[in-house]
């Protein structure tokens, strides 16, 4: 299987589960439901469902490969991916907590936590 793949399945497997459940549960509440009203809502669920699937593949995207080699500052050569780093910033509004993707460039070996 591969990188992100399970957890895309899963991910779209509980978003399919959590809008089954309120589409029962909606068709609970609302027996005698008309045409336009169960076209409007199986719309709705549609479009929820689509919402949540793209979220899953940028998340999965995002960890395979937060930025896509970025040249390096020092000599222009493209840096390759290592890992993601947690890092702390102090800043104005206090200590900021955040991981990002940290590159190195095997050219003249130095290293960049993109965007800068």
């Amino acid at each position: 299987m591969k990188q992100g793949e399970k957890e895309i399945r899963e991910a779209v497997a509980q978003a399919a589960e959590e809008l089954a459940n309120e589409l029962v549960e909606w068709q609970g509440e609302k027996p005698q439901y008309s045409m336009s009203e169960m076209e409007e809502e199986v719309l709705e669920i549609r479009a929820r469902f689509g919402r949540k699937v793209a979220e899953a593949l940028l998340e999965v995207r995002a960890e395979r490969l937060p930025v896509p080699g970025p040249g390096c500052p020092k000599c222009g050569g493209e840096m390759r991916y290592k890992e993601k780093t947690t890092l702390q910033h102090t800043s104005e509004l206090g200590q900021l907590k955040f991981e990002r993707g940290y590159y190195y460039c095997p050219h003249c070996e130095s290293g960049f936590f993109p965007p800068g």
